[in-house]
């Protein structure tokens, strides 16, 4: 295990923890944790486990985007990218689209609040 695969399971392992005890502080740091995680092991072809960390964020993200779409949807949107270009790689497609689907919806949500995000849009438009 390298030194940054051991920093971000130390990390990982701490915001459990501190997310446990007070959701509303960590929950989003725990879910950018754990989408950066899933990044990591997909870049190392580790994708069962990037994709346990990827649906962790999914799930956590979209908590917190019912909550408060403006402040999350965009991170939501990420992870469902993130989650397409996995089960791409997997070749598994239906998924694959399914993903990317929602991504560009999520984009689409948070341009409308703000049009720079409208290149995420094309993003994710060009994966279908």
């Amino acid at each position: 295990m390298t030194i940054m695969n051991t920093k971000l399971a130390t990390r990982q392992i701490r915001l459990n923890e501190w997310a446990a005890e007070s959701p509303s502080a960590y929950l989003p740091d725990l879910a950018m944790s754990c989408n950066n995680l899933g990044v990591l092991y997909r870049q190392t072809n580790r994708l069962k486990e990037a994709e346990a960390e990827y649906l962790r964020a999914k799930e956590i993200y979209e908590q917190l985007a019912a909550e408060n779409p403006s402040a999350y949807m965009f991170d939501l949107a990420s992870t469902y990218y993130n989650l397409g270009l996995l089960y791409m790689t997997l070749k598994d497609i239906e998924q694959a689209v399914e993903y990317f689907r929602k991504a560009k919806e999520g984009f689409i949500q948070t341009a409308r609040g703000n049009p720079a995000y409208e290149k995420y849009v094309q993003l994710a438009q060009s994966q279908l």
